[in-house]
């Protein structure tokens, strides 16, 4: 009897990014962003979208992409992490009128 992981990580992201390729494509998004977990957590988290340092601002993204990105971020079980994404959430936080409910 093996108590390995089926999976690793890297599976795990790679398999939800996969499931979720409809998603990503509309985002329209630098494709470095969803290449690995980690870049895709530097980029919630300092705007980074490549290796060169260049920094998007959430603010410019449109409500409808923003609301994709958090649904991609809540499907994928970041748990608490995602109060972590500090950018990502400092833009959300000035979005309130996007959400249909009452968060």
């Amino acid at each position: 009897m093996s108590f390995r992981r089926k999976n690793s990580n890297f599976d795990q992201w790679r398999n939800y990014c996969n499931e979720k390729q409809d998603l990503i494509s509309g985002l329209n998004l630098n494709s470095w962003i969803f290449k690995s977990e980690q870049n895709f957590r530097d980029f919630v988290t300092f705007g980074t979208t490549d290796e060169n340092g260049m920094i998007l601002d959430f603010d410019s993204l449109e409500d409808e992409k923003c609301l994709k990105l958090l649904h991609f971020i809540e499907y994928f079980h970041f748990d608490i992490d995602a109060i972590l994404f500090e950018r990502f959430n400092k833009s959300l936080g000035k979005r309130k009128n996007i959400f249909n409910d009452d968060r």
